[in-house]
């Protein structure tokens, strides 16, 4: 007989029935080292791998190529801040990060808007008060 998935033996003895189970208990995992436990991490990473990008990321990353020099220039003056470190590019995650906390609104596409803002920042260094708050130089 099967119960929550697993296969249960049942004996009768005087003070009721026994159920014992076989595998794995509900909610266990294997152990780190355990080549089950590797290759189900190896198995869930092909996975994540391979899921779809949003469409707002496939076409933030399409605008930035098309638009190379501004994308360079924008990771100059935020000091390569966004950098999808495995591709070189900008990473849309990270530039709709840096957007939303500088005032641009987030899309991931490095535009007029971005860009003037980066550089705004760059020339515009801030100095910090002794209460460790920003003060225009």
């Amino acid at each position: 007989m099967y119960l929550r998935g697993q296969l249960v033996d049942k004996k009768q003895s005087a003070g009721g029935a026994v159920a014992r189970t076989s595998g794995p208990e509900r909610g266990c995992r294997p152990a780190a080292g355990s080549a089950v436990g590797a290759h189900r991490r190896a198995t869930e990473d092909a996975a994540a791998a391979k899921k779809p990008e949003a469409k707002w990321v496939t076409g933030a990353r399409r605008y930035n190529r098309a638009h190379a020099a501004e994308v360079a220039e924008f990771l100059q003056a935020t000091g390569n801040a966004c950098v999808d470190e495995s591709t070189g590019e900008a990473d849309p995650y990270k530039v709709a990060r840096w957007q939303a906390d500088h005032g641009v609104p987030p899309d991931g596409r490095v535009g007029e808007q971005t860009l003037t803002a980066a550089i705004l920042d760059f020339r515009e260094p801030t100095v910090a008060r002794a209460d460790g708050t920003p003060k225009s130089s």
